[in-house]
């Protein structure tokens, strides 16, 4: 690679495996995030859900927690 050459595109594919690891390495360990039946049944979304790992929302951003 040299100076100008666009970066290759970086594909990954996320599988439910992936969002389970992405929950337990943000330790968010609630079941919409790995139990597929609460997901679906209890939450009424199509899938597992992936963890919001940007920070809290709101007027704090996505710095520190107070």
């Amino acid at each position: 690679m040299s100076v100008g050459d666009a970066p290759p595109d970086l594909v990954h594919d996320v599988t439910a495996t992936t969002v389970v690891l992405d929950a337990l390495a943000s330790r968010d360990g609630r079941p919409m995030h790995h139990d597929y039946h609460f997901a679906t049944e209890r939450n009424g979304t199509r899938d597992i859900e992936a963890p919001r790992i940007g920070g809290r929302p709101g007027p704090y951003g996505s710095g520190p927690w107070p």
